[in-house]
């Protein structure tokens, strides 16, 4: 048997008088996603270039930023920040590319999750870290999680 509870399961257990509740963003809200295409044969994406490959409703939190190189697109040979255009680095700081197949899933700060309730839409852009990426015959694809109805 447990000796201590953590904060929201001490209401749960002894709800106080005052009718104190447990915040929405932090149990029962919707997860959501954001599926991205980018097609790399028809955009010469080069060094610093941004990539808007999602938006966050307002009263959303992001939880988590998949990358995928689709077929043949291999995209290792660069770097990217995940922001949301004012914060390059917001949700992601530096992370490496994904090769042709391959998914990479981008750490997202728990920073982020503590404080990141966003009370407006916001957009997510992709900074490239790069001499310039190959026009690969393919695409490149974005996943972006997050919970959704926080209020």
């Amino acid at each position: 048997m447990a000796n201590f509870n953590g904060t929201n399961m001490a209401i749960i257990k002894n709800p106080p008088s005052d009718g104190e509740k447990i915040a929405a963003s932090q149990i029962g809200p919707k997860v959501r996603c954001f599926i991205e295409q980018v097609n790399l044969e028809t955009n010469d994406i080069n060094d610093a270039d941004t990539i808007v490959v999602g938006q966050l409703p307002a009263s959303s939190r992001l939880l988590k930023i998949e990358i995928i190189a689709n077929g043949s697109s291999d995209l290792s040979a660069a770097d990217a920040t995940i922001g949301d255009g004012t914060d390059a680095d917001r949700f992601a700081a530096l992370t490496d590319l994904p090769a042709a197949g391959l998914t990479v899933v981008c750490d997202v700060p728990a920073v982020s999750f503590a404080g990141s309730e966003v009370t407006a839409v916001t957009d997510i852009v992709m900074t490239i870290d790069a001499a310039d990426l190959p026009n690969a015959t393919g695409d490149g694809f974005t996943v972006i999680t997050y919970y959704a109805d926080l209020n």
